[in-house]
């Protein structure tokens, strides 16, 4: 995403630029939900097959949560 961002604003301020630069950053933000799905699910059945405890499972959960708090995700 930083070699895109670089990359604009060697462009320049045009309105194409950004309205690039508005989707690439819908799309890092669809990434890194995605991305934080994926380990909540891995989380989940990590601790299903007993490989973590509960209180590794709330951590990390925990953690999760803040970091899709902070992209505004709606569950």
């Amino acid at each position: 995403m930083s070699e895109y961002r670089h990359q604009l604003e060697v462009f320049n301020d045009s309105t194409e630029a950004q309205a690039l630069a508005f989707q690439m950053d819908l799309l890092e933000r669809w990434l890194r939900v995605k991305a934080l799905r994926a380990q909540r699910l891995e989380l989940y059945s990590l601790s299903r097959h007993h490989q973590i405890g509960d209180d590794v499972l709330r951590e990390v959960l925990g953690e999760l949560d803040l970091s899709e708090a902070k992209l505004g995700v709606v569950k």
